[in-house]
């Protein structure tokens, strides 16, 4: 016969893609940096370099998804994204975190620290992975 699902699944379900897994976003306003983040920063040294320069993240905050993802395409040098699937996947992970951190209104700064962040992040990855 038919099996059935049984309802507490459903209620699950409903109920995960009701509630946001990070809880309630807090105001933009207090996500900015402090004083005292600042400081915490820069007792810790200098960031590695930054994949993007601030006038660069001051141009792609004006620009559409599509818009953006011509000009990463550009600074980032992939030119086969259309054939080579790993370009392709890097394009839409920066695109994607660009995007994230838009929406999250971060300054200019804070988008500079996350797409370095992005950046570390996958060459550790990279680092890390043996073929064998």
């Amino acid at each position: 016969g038919k099996q059935e699902v049984p309802e507490r699944l459903d209620e699950r379900q409903q109920s995960a893609a009701e509630t946001p897994m990070d809880g309630p976003a807090a105001p933009a306003s207090d996500r900015r940096p402090t004083a005292a983040h600042a400081k915490d920063a820069s007792e810790r040294g200098p960031l590695p370099e930054t994949i993007l320069s601030s006038a660069q993240i001051t141009v792609l905050l004006t620009l559409s998804v599509e818009e953006v993802q011509k000009k990463l395409e550009e600074i980032l040098g992939f030119e086969n994204h259309q054939t080579c699937l790993k370009e392709a996947s890097l394009l839409d992970f920066y695109v994607s975190g660009f995007w994230w951190a838009k929406e999250m209104n971060f300054t200019v700064q804070q988008i500079s620290a996350f797409m370095t962040l992005q950046h570390m992040v996958l060459e550790n990855i990279k680092g890390n992975i043996s073929v064998q």
